[in-house]
């Protein structure tokens, strides 16, 4: 594919030099690790300029369709926007004799807080900072860089570097020297054929409608290559795998001698003392009936070898099942392979998504598409370590998951003045209600408590239980105590006698809206 040249970048960027001069830098996208694209506002309008450096893709010039953003800004993204967003263009060009486009930009920095003397605040005017943005688009030796006032490197999007031109943040950008430039290409206008004069910036929507079409199409088939790419490794990955485990399942047959030697060890295990080496026998499961040697193991006794035997061939029998199933599957998955690779190679790279849905679950979840391999992030509500109930009386009460969850709830979400309970002598979960402004526990809020407490422990499996409650600052932590382990003061205790219905209106309200509205 081919580069923007020197003299279509000139085309592209005349037109728009003098309607974004004046205009400010209203946000900054980097959709993907070679592109980054400016969002300007100019003219009551907003701009969208676009720096490419991807090989075969390398150009500069406005867009007009929005660009997804990200999840997560790359860092070069980051920075543009901490330094360049709200930045005023003062001037936009390209070098004469080279695809280097420069923009350069002012940004009003607020001042420090004003000095007060005397009762008056000093007059602190907003600091000018100027700043340049270098794109050199080179192709494969393309990269974008920030400078600062002086003509230092402030930041770049790829950091290369040689002896003679060290362009790496830090340094003082020095313009390239003619014999490391890459050669310009041949003169071929082929943004002409999408070149309406009618249009407004007419070469820029020539060089959108150029490489937006022939983007979408090296993207379809570089996923095409990609995709048979897999298939060839995971049919390679495949018959591997299949010459290792008919090695293990040959080897698994042997488990038959290990059988036949137990048999035969039957009739005279009762005889055979420890210390034993070998033992000679009748092969009578063979035609021919020989005489054999059964190697013992001298530490066992005749019983315990016989045992053995057995034993090793339980083992040699489930494992040729497994692989025979594992077999069966592996195979079953090269043939198809197989038809899917033949059929992909047949298939347009516009139809590819097609071969893609052939492919069983199994498979389908190792093979990456890009579309899906980096989804975009959601906010998820983080996990809460109780669950929420509500009493008789409208009050909450908090009940801890597991005894890590409970050491969470006493001590990082009770407050002091909030209730605290737990069964007595029993494991269970910590129990906190929240009243708040009522100085006393109400007695239907008690009894709903005391029966989740009862509930959620060991003390679950009996009619009665007993009840220890107290204010949640009287609870302290045990010091080389396990989780959830706690020492308790001025604590009450209550005798609770399980009622169903209520422990039935409790838990048809777990979690649930009346719990959440607390």
């Amino acid at each position: 594919m081919p580069n923007l040249h020197l003299w279509q970048l000139h085309k592209v960027i005349g037109e728009i030099s003098a309607p974004l001069r004046g205009g400010y830098l209203r946000h900054i996208t980097q959709p993907d690790k070679a592109t980054i694209v400016l969002e300007i506002r100019a003219q009551q309008q907003n701009f969208q300029l676009l720096f490419c450096l991807a090989k075969g893709f390398t150009r500069c010039h406005l867009i007009f369709r929005h660009v997804a953003n990200p999840p997560t800004p790359l860092a070069f993204c980051q920075f543009l926007r901490k330094y360049g967003e709200g930045a005023h263009i003062t001037q936009l060009e390209v070098a004469s004799d080279d695809r280097v486009v420069s923009m350069s930009l002012l940004r009003y920095v607020p001042p420090p807080q004003p000095a007060v003397g005397d009762g008056v605040a000093a007059l602190a005017l907003p600091q000018v900072v100027h700043y340049r943005l270098i794109a050199e688009l080179w192709g494969s030796h393309s990269n974008l860089l920030w400078l600062d006032e002086s003509g230092k490197i402030m930041a770049s999007l790829y950091h290369h570097a040689t002896n003679e031109r060290p362009a790496l943040p830090g340094c003082v950008y020095q313009k390239a020297s003619a014999s490391s430039i890459p050669p310009l290409p041949a003169e071929q206008d082929f943004l002409l054929p999408h070149y309406n004069p009618a249009l407004p910036f007419a070469w820029n929507q020539a060089t959108t409608a150029f490489y937006g079409q022939s983007c979408e199409e090296a993207k379809e088939s570089d996923e095409y290559q990609r995709f048979v790419r897999w298939l060839t490794r995971e049919i390679s990955l495949h018959e591997k795998l299949l010459q290792k485990f008919w090695q293990q399942f040959a080897a698994s047959e042997q488990g038959e001698e290990f059988r036949i030697w137990g048999e035969l060890l039957k009739p005279m295990a009762s005889r055979l003392a420890r210390g034993t080496a070998e033992v000679e026998a009748i092969n009578y499961f063979a035609a021919d009936t020989p005489a054999i040697m059964i190697p013992l193991n001298t530490k066992l006794t005749g019983r315990e070898n016989m045992e053995k035997y057995f034993k090793k061939y339980q083992k040699f029998a489930r494992g040729h099942q497994i692989l025979e199933a594992e077999l069966t599957r592996i195979e079953t998955e090269t043939g198809l392979l197989h038809r899917l690779l033949e059929e992909a190679q047949r298939t347009p790279p516009a139809q590819i998504a097609s071969v893609w849905d052939k492919l069983p679950n199994r498979l389908g979840g190792r093979w990456k598409r890009r579309e899906t391999a980096q989804p975009s992030k959601t906010k998820t509500e983080p996990r809460q370590p109780f669950h929420r109930f509500c009493s008789y009386d409208g009050c909450e009460i908090l009940v801890g998951k597991s005894a890590r969850d409970n050491e969470d709830l006493t001590f990082r979400f009770a407050r002091g003045n909030d209730w605290w309970l737990h069964a007595a002598d029993y494991p269970g979960s910590h129990v906190v209600v929240r009243c708040g402004s009522k100085p006393t526990l109400p007695q239907e809020t008690l009894l709903d408590a005391a029966h989740l407490a009862a509930h959620y422990s060991k003390a679950r499996e009996h009619t009665k239980a007993n009840i220890v409650y107290t204010r949640r600052k009287c609870v302290s932590k045990s010091k080389h105590g396990k989780a959830g382990a706690v020492l308790v003061s001025q604590e009450k205790h209550c005798q609770v006698v399980m009622d169903e219905q209520r422990l039935k209106r409790l838990l048809d309200n777990k979690d649930g809206e009346a719990a959440g509205r607390i």
